[in-house]
This record gives structure tokens, sequence and C-alpha cells, in this order.
């Protein structure tokens, strides 16, 4: 897989697409470059790689979840294809079967690393942003 480029937060209401870009692209970045943008973020409660308490690692998923909330309105207005919705419905449904208390553990740095489940929204992401470009 090729390095991904990490986007920061910060763009208008009106680059609504260009959100859904930025956050497939920290969905699809490898766990170092994930690690960063977290670290980046600067949000209360964030413990480095190490520590057994990890609070922040779905925001990677909440930005996403955030960022797909306007499908329908840029599908009916031609901004968004079927294939593209598709896929980021697929993406979501892979991200919501990791949420819950009993995959806390999937919600961890060391996760990101190691966790096949990771392995799989990456690809996804990946699979997802292609259809961007």
């Amino acid at each position: 897989m090729g390095k991904v480029v990490l986007f920061r937060r910060g763009l208008g209401d009106d680059m609504q697409r260009n959100e859904i870009v930025r956050t497939l692209s920290n969905l699809a970045a490898e766990a170092d470059q994930q690690v960063m943008y977290l670290e980046s973020l600067g949000l209360p409660g964030y413990v480095k790689l190490g520590s057994p308490d990890l609070r922040n690692v779905d925001e990677l998923a909440l930005e996403f979840d955030d960022a797909i909330l306007v499908r329908r309105s840029l599908r009916r207005s031609g901004e968004l294809s079927a294939e593209q919705l598709k896929c980021l419905l697929k993406l979501a449904s892979i991200l919501s079967s990791m949420s819950g208390q009993e995959n806390a553990e999937l919600w961890t740095i060391e996760a990101l690393y190691t966790r096949r489940e990771w392995k799989a929204v990456r690809e996804k992401a990946m699979d997802c942003l292609q259809l961007f470009h």
C-alpha cells in the first residue's frame, strides 16, 4: 500500500466532499500516520503508545461518521456516485461492527498496529478513496 497524505480538520461547510476524502485518507493511512494524526489533535484524554488507556482512537471513525452524514444530499446533487456511496456505506458497516464495549480492545494504539479489523478498515478506506480520484 502506498503512503497516504493525512489532512487536518478545518475545511469549510461547502467542502463536504473534501471532508469525506480527508477522513478516508486518515482511515487508509498506516498506523504510524494515524497515531501522528491523533497526537496532532491534542484531544483531552489522549494517551501515548504503551499506555493501557487510549480514549481517542475512535476519533478516526467519529470524523468519518460526521463526514458521511451528508451522503444523501451529495448523492442527490451528483457530487457522490452510486459506487462511492456503496463503498462509504460498506466502510461504515465495518466500523460499526467494531463498536461497542465488547470491542473496546479494538480502539487502542496497539490495535491500530496489530488487529486484522484495522487492516480491513484501511483496505476498504483505500478502495473508497480511489473512487474519489
